[in-house]
């Protein structure tokens, strides 16, 4: 899809490919609309999780893109590449994690015991924008190519590229799972407002899985970037 490649594209895969910048667009506009509303609306810790979740991952395909640019310059080899790719990833997840801490400990625990009210119609909605916005990324990262100009790194480098496109697959489809916990969460709490301790508990669970993801994806970009120190020495 044309919409999606670039023709004329030669360097890294992940910092070729213009469904990059869609993603990068949709998960920003949408992460903050759920943010929003999450927040000042809905009173759900939950919902500001996945919010600030998904536009972690709008920074990280920013970075990936910036990356990519400065790779077409010349700014560095296909190996240097993948570990300032890497550098990326951990500074994006430790203040993901910073975050979470602060979500869970100070926010979101205190809720157990000092109830409040989680308003479930406006819930609703954020769940729903996150669902949209993570959705049309998956599908846009469906529809591109795992290897675009991976063979000219040699056949380990192109096995790395696959496993980190794979990662981020993976890791919008536990986006989706998130999302769709808290819209059904938000649909009892709309049913029933004294059910609003279910946003609490969906914060810690989202936590754990956010947490989860992350390991997850730094554990592949750093076999990614292994790959590439094997091969280039």
């Amino acid at each position: 899809m044309k919409l999606l490649h670039s023709a004329s594209c030669k360097g890294p895969p992940l910092g070729c490919q213009i469904g990059y910048w869609w993603i990068m667009a949709i998960l920003s506009i949408s992460s903050v609309l759920e943010g929003v509303i999450a927040r000042w609306w809905a009173n759900s810790n939950a919902g500001q999780a996945d919010a600030l979740h998904m536009s972690l991952h709008g920074v990280f395909y920013g970075s990936i893109l910036f990356i990519g640019f400065l790779a077409k310059k010349k700014r560095f080899s296909a190996q240097e590449e993948t570990k300032i790719r890497l550098k990326y990833a951990y500074w994006n997840i430790t203040f993901l994690l910073g975050f979470l801490l602060y979500l869970v400990f100070i926010e979101a625990m205190p809720k157990l015991w000092n109830s409040s009210i989680v308003y479930g119609p406006e819930l609703i909605v954020a769940a729903t924008m996150g669902i949209l916005g993570t959705l049309t990324s998956l599908i846009i990262l469906c529809k591109m190519k795992s290897d675009h100009g991976g063979y000219e790194y040699g056949e380990e480098c192109d096995r790395g590229r696959k496993s980190s496109h794979r990662a981020l697959l993976l890791d919008a489809i536990g986006d989706i799972a998130i999302s769709l916990a808290i819209l059904v969460a938000a649909i009892n709490i709309w049913i029933n407002p004294l059910r609003s301790w279910l946003d609490p508990v969906l914060t810690f669970i989202a936590a754990g899985v956010i947490v989860w993801q992350a390991y997850y994806m730094l554990r592949v970009l750093r076999q990614d970037e292994l790959s590439h120190s094997n091969h280039h020495h």
